[in-house]
């Protein structure tokens, strides 16, 4: 949007690209033309799907007798910044998670595979994401970044666990990227956040093994105390503990 109109000096002037007003027919560049001399504020009001406006969204432009055709930054050159000599710039968000040990101690853990549904950089299909490979931007074992992703609700689901580790009992997490939370992560980075909470860290477990116990015939443990078989004897029967046979 452009205030004031700057083809009559009234009111505002809406302008999306490569419409009616637009007289740059390129995806991006935008040019009103029969404009008055005079300042005016352009400001972005909605940016493109799945991106956030910038950060700074309006930008102030004269058009003087001196000045007849002037440009915000320079035309076909990314400028920086959030200056009246910068581009206007969409945003992307990043998604952030953790995987750890189910024990005390809470181990960040490596070797999980994750699948994202939808794919966060293109809202289409899935994304499958390795621990440390390429569309893992956080190198650290059990610590996971996802760049460059459109605004949006994601699935994060574990389908591979490290190797000798069974999966969390809940796999999967939802996570929203908005433009008022570019970069939301599931729990907090750098602790250990338990339960199975959208909010919680996923949790590769361990289990455990029951040695069973020895009974007396009189119902009382007798652990350590049964006799050895003694290899000597034919009848296969066992020593006592005392070493009588």
């Amino acid at each position: 949007m452009i205030h004031l109109d700057p083809t009559d000096g009234v009111g505002d002037l809406t302008v999306t690209d490569n419409d009616a007003n637009d007289n740059d027919k390129h995806n991006g560049q935008f040019q009103i033309t029969n404009a008055l001399l005079g300042t005016y504020t352009v400001i972005e009001t909605v940016a493109p799907s799945g991106y956030a406006l910038d950060d700074d969204t309006d930008r102030l432009i004269t058009v003087s007798a001196t000045e007849l055709n002037p440009v915000i930054g320079s035309q076909g050159s990314d400028d920086l910044g959030n200056s009246d000599e910068s581009d206007f710039h969409n945003r992307l968000g990043s998604i952030s998670w953790e995987k750890r040990i189910d024990t005390t101690a809470g181990t960040l853990q490596g070797g999980a595979v994750f699948v994202i549904h939808l794919d966060p950089t293109d809202g289409v299909g899935d994304l499958t994401v390795t621990d440390n490979d390429a569309n893992d931007n956080d190198k650290h074992n059990g610590q996971f970044q996802i760049t460059n992703v459109l605004l949006g609700t994601y699935t994060v689901i574990e389908t591979v666990a490290p190797s000798g580790y069974a999966l969390d009992d809940d796999t999967d997490r939802l996570i929203t990227v908005s433009a008022t939370e570019l970069n939301p992560v599931i729990g907090s980075q750098g602790s250990d956040d338990l339960g199975n909470s959208d909010e919680s860290d996923f949790h590769n477990r361990l289990g455990s093994i029951f040695l069973g116990e020895a009974h007396r015939h009189d119902g009382r443990h007798a652990a350590g105390r049964r006799g050895l078989r003694d290899p000597s004897r034919s009848d296969g029967r066992r020593r006592r503990p005392d070493g009588h046979r």
